[in-house]
């Protein structure tokens, strides 16, 4: 399957037990990422991310997953 995020992301709403991401991009080295970080609450991100969430402003484009946490905060705290 070419859209492995897609698939992870189906299998964890459908309380399937999805397999952890692989990322590595050119200036990080192999690294898993467990879904459910996808997913986190605003009190669990860190403050760098709630600084940020807190001080957007009209509309915010989306250029991650479309399903992840900060995205959620958005839609349902911020009104964005």
């Amino acid at each position: 399957m070419k859209d492995l995020m897609g698939k992870a992301i189906w299998e964890y709403y459908h309380q399937e037990n999805p397999e952890n991401l692989q990322t590595e991009t050119s200036i990080s080295e192999l690294d898993e990422l467990p879904v459910d970080y996808l997913f986190r609450d605003f009190e669990e991100m860190n403050e760098i991310e709630q600084k940020a969430l807190e001080l957007s402003r009209g509309k915010v484009l989306d250029i991650g997953a479309g399903a992840g946490s900060h995205s959620l905060y958005l839609q349902n705290e911020r009104k964005c």
